[in-house]
């Protein structure tokens, strides 16, 4: 793993050797931050995929999801960062007054709770599913929270916060598969 950056708490923290990445996001400046997220996190870079440039990357994000867990090997941990606007332009639609392509909005929490409903309790139990957000009102985060395991605010970060952010979820989420 790398080197800690500080004396913190948490700025050793990496996530168990051998834990998969799944990210998306539509921004391509916010894919670009995944990856860095994930390699702040210890993630090898061999396992990571970062998702969200092409309408099909999104609209396949639930059964994409689930098939990185599936195709897992048992005891791997899935560490998936979700966006939760994840915005798509409508094919053959736009607006031909203001020049400019409709979009469509998916919800990127409803498509974590799709994943989780498809999947078998072992299976989910090796998963911790982030939602990153600007939404961060007490009722935005109570609902991703209900359809994930956590929420990430989409703020500046440095490697020892985002660790700082993580890692009391994923110590949370695995505690019984952390021996």
């Amino acid at each position: 793993p790398a080197a800690a950056t500080s004396s913190g708490p948490c700025a050793s923290f990496r996530v168990a050797p051998g834990t998969v990445a799944l990210g998306i996001d539509d921004s391509r400046m916010q894919r670009a931050l995944l990856k860095r997220i994930f390699t702040a996190l210890g993630v090898d870079p061999g396992g990571t995929c970062v998702l969200g440039g092409s309408r099909e990357e999104i609209e396949g994000f639930t059964a994409r999801l689930v098939r990185v867990v599936r195709g897992s090997p048992a005891g791997t941990r899935v560490l998936a960062i979700v966006d939760e606007h994840l915005d798509v332009v409508a094919e053959g639609v736009g607006s031909a007054a203001a020049g400019r392509p409709v979009t469509h909005s998916f919800s990127g929490s409803l498509a974590v709770q799709r994943a989780r409903s498809l999947l078998e309790p072992a299976e989910e139990r090796r998963l911790l599913v982030l939602v990153r957000s600007a939404n961060d009102s007490p009722e935005d985060v109570d609902l991703f929270s209900a359809r994930a395991h956590g929420v990430l605010p989409k703020e500046p970060f440095s490697q020892d916060r985002i660790r700082e952010a993580v890692e009391p979820l994923w110590r949370k989420r695995f505690v019984d598969l952390d021996d």
